[in-house]
């Protein structure tokens, strides 16, 4: 997915969009994952608390384990703070992640009230 997210990312810098990540592990765990996928450049939260990551609905209640608490989640939020999409955990579920990079290209041309091909 970071591939599709990081073309995405290229895709929409100059629109009213940005992405941003949020992540339980410390800061060098970030670091080492985003050196390994080139042209991720935007903010990531890190060491996220648990309850946080709850609140936002990516808890990973079935797989307890220290570096497994969140099931990995894209969701759009419009600048009222609103959550307009989300990808229900497509890649937890081993889901096409070209479909997800749809969807999600399709929802943020309907937040920003642009038609879209298709």
């Amino acid at each position: 997915m970071a591939p599709g997210l990081v073309q995405l990312a290229k895709h929409r810098q100059s629109s009213t969009f940005q992405i941003l990540g949020i992540a339980t592990t410390d800061a060098a765990s970030v670091q080492s994952f985003v050196n390994q996928h080139a042209g991720m450049n935007w903010p990531i939260a890190h060491s996220t608390d648990i309850a946080g990551v709850a609140r936002l609905g990516a808890f990973n209640e079935t797989f307890r384990v220290a570096g497994y608490e969140a099931k990995p989640l894209l969701m759009l939020i419009d600048p009222q703070g609103r959550l307009v999409w989300t990808d229900g955990h497509s890649r937890f579920k081993h889901l096409d992640p070209d479909q997800s990079l749809r969807e999600l290209e399709a929802a943020i041309d309907k937040a920003l009230g642009k038609k879209t091909g298709g």
